[in-house]
């Protein structure tokens, strides 16, 4: 098969689904609708990166104390 038969679909969706996204998210922005569970959750997924990077087991007490920390630096 040529790899243009093969990427055909998957080329037209990185083309389309861009657009379609900024256009969803500029509707967000004006009606001004925060999503405040997904922020807590990248701020909790950053606490477990900076757990990870320090070098404490992830399912220790210590991983989970970093997530908290991690909120109240990203003030």
């Amino acid at each position: 098969m040529d790899l243009l038969t093969i990427m055909t679909w998957p080329l037209i969706a990185c083309l389309t689904l861009p657009w379609l996204l900024v256009y969803l998210g500029l509707h967000v922005v004006q009606r001004q609708i925060i999503f405040v569970d997904l922020a807590l959750a990248q701020v909790a997924a950053l606490g477990t990166c900076a757990a990870m990077l320090a070098g404490c087991d992830l399912h220790s007490w210590q991983s989970y104390a970093w997530s908290p920390l991690s909120r109240s630096s990203a003030r």
